[in-house]
């Protein structure tokens, strides 16, 4: 169940990396400027960075390389768009669009959104605490004594 659980989180996230990142950053610029707590300084840097994240997190996920470090980067990222939503949402801001996927992918309502992130948030962090992983490049190196990022 384990190894479903870790294909799931590597999908969604090197999913929704690649559809940023296929497409102009502007357009995940004008998501991140929806959301009125966000300080205006930090959104070229995010709008940058949070694609990359994604998509290189779910392919270690994926692969099963550094996947206690890749597991709990994409629950934290998870748990950062959920605050992300929540926040919005009590201010009052009529998101349209939670810009999980790019413009070119799937769109999802603000609950499905929400949902989609409690579950990777919950799945990130069950694989997070669990140390050995079947079917994973990390395996490769503990045989050899070498566990890169998979220490326990």
């Amino acid at each position: 169940m384990a190894v479903v659980a870790r294909l799931f989180l590597g999908s969604v996230f090197a999913y929704a990396g690649f559809m940023k990142l296929m497409e102009p950053e502007a357009n995940f610029r004008a998501v991140l400027e929806q959301t009125a707590w966000l300080p205006e300084v930090w959104i070229p840097v995010l709008s940058k960075a949070i694609p990359w994240m994604e998509w290189l997190g779910g392919m270690f996920v994926l692969m099963g390389l550094l996947t206690r470090v890749g597991t709990f980067l994409l629950a934290i990222l998870s748990a950062a768009f959920m605050v992300s939503l929540a926040l919005s949402l009590a201010q009052g801001e009529g998101l349209r669009d939670c810009g999980c996927f790019g413009t070119s992918g799937p769109h999802l309502s603000v609950t499905q959104a929400f949902l989609l992130d409690a579950l990777t948030t919950a799945l990130g962090l069950i694989l997070f605490l669990k140390h050995r992983h079947r079917w994973a490049v990390d395996n490769l190196f503990e045989r050899e004594g070498k566990a890169p990022g998979n220490a326990g």
